[in-house]
């Protein structure tokens, strides 16, 4: 794939301040230090890119009212599974479905099984993997922890199927995108280790009710794309498995470069308007436990772009630089006004479904 220069980003459109938990820079260490307590790196330049990911924010500004020792929890399974992601579920060149599938089925089993770790590929993954599980079943409700795993299996679902179509070299369609992007991203992972965070445990009735799941899918959306527009360079420099929404605008609408941002920026900012929508409506049940889970989920939507543009995994790529630029950053304008102002479904009709989610029906 032809590396690209640079490209201009659009604003982006965050309604709501995403403050930053006032420890965590020292939650940050904390985390830096399990993973070298654990071994989860052998090599220094692994283990500096890892640290690059600067998980740490996202969670810190998706929480940042919650106790310490959730918040470093959290951060540590973000900290796995960027390692996963690097060394087995993005590695191209060396993966197959079938060994993909076969480690995505071992991990599930360390996560049903107390007690009873399976072995799933490099050591330090495998005790990474059962320290947190022990840590977390102590942490969690038998619910929350359930919900977890339904979370986990869910992304490692999805990631096989990503698999899947690069082995068989498979183009996926913007339907496609819509449908799977945020599994692939950690949809429900992410909003079972907020409960957990915050210690909510909000009724399976309502959390599983078509509005709240249109809600969690458009965050993670959000967060997908806001994914892709910082990682385009670094996806087509290191030939990425998972294919940026860029690209298939680029193939499926044969757009050029700077109209595919375009309509990229006009998707994210419908989806953020949407999310804002859906929140309000949902507010209206009155349980303390969902507006909490509401009020973090919209930090994890719109604090993507903070993080994102301050990561040195996405402003200084593996692909171009040894090792991660201390500093590194993109310029990036915020906006409280977005750029499609649309209210009607974009036309992609795996997602049309979350638009009629906005009122009682």
């Amino acid at each position: 794939m032809k590396a690209v220069t640079s490209f201009t980003l659009p604003p982006f459109y965050c309604p709501i301040p995403t403050p930053l938990h006032p420890r965590a820079e020292q939650l940050e260490q904390r985390a830096i230090a399990w993973m070298d307590e654990i071994g989860l790196y052998h090599h220094e330049i692994d283990r500096a890119w890892g640290i690059a990911t600067h998980a740490f924010d996202h969670v810190c500004r998706t929480c940042p009212h919650a106790p310490d020792e959730a918040l470093l929890l959290h951060m540590e399974w973000m900290y796995w599974g960027f390692a996963v992601d690097d060394t087995t579920h993005d590695a191209v060149k060396t993966s197959r479905t079938a060994d993909v599938v076969d480690f995505n089925m071992r991990v599930l089993r360390c996560l049903e099984s107390p007690g009873s770790p399976v072995p799933i590929g490099t050591g330090e993954l495998s005790d990474a993997l059962a320290d947190l599980v022990v840590r977390t079943r102590a942490a969690a409700s038998p619910t929350q922890f359930q919900r977890l795993i339904d979370g986990i299996r869910d992304w490692l679902f999805a990631v096989a199927w990503q698999t899947s179509i690069v082995e068989r070299g498979v183009t996926p369609t913007l339907a496609d995108y819509g449908a799977i992007r945020p599994r692939i991203n950690g949809a429900r992972f992410h909003i079972a280790m907020i409960e957990i965070d915050q210690n909510t445990e909000v009724p399976t009735d309502l959390l599983h009710s078509l509005p709240m799941r249109a809600a969690i899918e458009a965050s993670n959306f959000i967060v997908s794309i806001d994914n892709d527009l910082f990682g385009y360079v670094k996806d087509r420099d290191e030939q990425a498995a998972e294919r940026n929404l860029l690209d298939l605008l680029l193939q499926e609408r044969g757009y050029s470069l700077g109209e595919a941002v375009a309509e990229a920026a006009g998707l994210r900012d419908q989806a953020v308007t949407l999310l804002l929508a859906l929140s309000d409506r949902l507010a209206h049940e009155a349980r303390a436990d969902l507006r909490l889970l509401l009020d973090s989920l919209r930090g994890f939507a719109f604090s993507s772009v903070l993080w994102h543009s301050t990561t040195p995994r996405y402003a200084s790529p593996r692909g171009r630089h040894a090792r991660p630029v201390p500093g590194a950053h993109f310029d990036i304008i915020i906006t409280d006004t977005p750029c499609d102002v649309s209210l009607t479904a974009p036309p992609i009709p795996t997602i049309a479904w979350w638009w009629d989610q906005r009122r009682p029906g």
